[in-house]
C-alpha cells in the first residue's frame, strides 16, 4: 500500500511540476503509514492544543495517517544560507510547495476512493495569528508517522533532513504501519553538540529553555511584507549538519 500511494503521489507532483513549469524545488518524496490508533494519537491535545483535530473526526473509523514529506534540493537550501530575511527561491518554493500540495491532498484522496477505500483531507485547521498553532499539526502527524525526531528548531528532522514540508491526509486501509522513529536525530537533544539553529535564528526565538513563537512569527511576518504568502523564515534548518539529510 506504501508503494502505491507513494507512485500516486510522486506522479502527481512529477505532472504538476511539468504543467506548472516550476523549478527542480523537490527531491523524491517520502510517505509514512501511522496508525491512527496508536495510544501517543491522544498526546496531540495535551503536547499541541486540547482542541487538536484526532483523526476520528478528520474520518470516523480512520486507520491511518498518511503522511508525506516534500524535502527540498540543496540548491534551494543554499538559496536560504545567508543572514537576513529569506531568500527569493525560498519565498517561492514555499507558496508554490503549499498550493500544489492542497491540489495533491484532494487527488490522494480520490484516488484513494477510486481504489475502494475511505479517505478524507484535515480542513479548516484553524491556524490564527492570536494562538499561532494549528488544530492539525503536519509536524507532529508525521512523527506519529515515523518520519522523525523533532530537532532544538521545533522542525522534525528527518533521515532526509529537516528542510522541506509535511502533509498528510487520513484514511481507512489495510496496511501495516510505521513505528514511531525511537532514535533521538537531533545532535544537540542526543548529546549537547551542534546547537547551530540557536545561533542562527535572526529573532533570538530559539534557546535551551524553549521557543518564542512570536519572535519567529514577526521574522516571518517580515518577509510576508516582502514575499506576499510567504510567511516563512527558514534560516533554522539550512547550512546545518540536519539540513538534508540526518547527522
Amino acid at each position: 500500500m506504501k508503494a502505491t500511494i507513494t507512485a500516486i503521489v510522486q506522479n502527481f507532483i512529477d505532472a504538476y511540476r511539468a504543467e506548472h513549469a516550476l523549478p527542480d524545488y523537490w527531491r523524491p518524496v517520502r510517505v509514512r503509514l501511522g496508525d491512527a490508533g496508536r495510544e501517543e494519537v491522544k498526546l496531540l491535545q495535551t503536547i499541541v492544543k486540547p482542541d487538536h483535530y484526532l483523526p476520528d473526526d478528520i474520518l470516523p473509523g480512520a486507520n491511518t495517517l498518511i503522511s508525506y514529506f516534500l524535502p527540498f534540493r540543496d540548491w534551494l537550501a543554499g538559496t536560504n544560507n545567508q543572514p537576513g530575511i529569506a531568500s527569493p527561491e525560498w519565498a517561492a518554493a514555499y507558496i508554490a510547495t503549499n498550493t500544489m500540495a492542497a491540489n495533491l491532498n484532494a487527488h490522494l484522496r480520490d484516488a484513494l476512493h477510486s481504489l475502494g477505500h475511505r479517505a478524507a483531507v484535515p480542513e479548516n485547521i484553524g491556524f490564527t495569528p492570536e494562538e499561532l498553532m494549528s488544530r492539525w499539526s503536519q509536524r507532529h502527524i508525521a512523527w506519529l508517522s515515523g518520519h522523525g525526531t523533532f530537532g532544538v528548531n521545533r522542525m522534525l528532522i528527518s533521515p532526509d533532513g529537516c528542510t522541506g514540508r509535511y502533509f498528510s491526509i487520513v484514511a481507512v486501509l489495510p496496511t501495516r504501519h510505521d513505528d514511531i522513529l525511537p532514535e533521538e536525530l537531533c545532535l544537540y537533544k542526543r548529546n549537547g553538540t551542534c546547537g547551530l539553529c540557536m545561533r542562527r535564528c535572526p529573532q533570538g526565538a530559539l534557546t535551551p529553555d524553549g521557543f518564542d513563537r512570536r519572535k519567529c512569527w514577526e521574522q516571518c511576518l517580515g518577509n510576508d511584507r516582502l514575499y506576499p504568502g510567504a510567511q516563512v523564515c527558514g534560516k533554522c534548518v539550512v547550512g546545518m549538519p540536519c539540513s538534508l539529510t540526518a547527522p
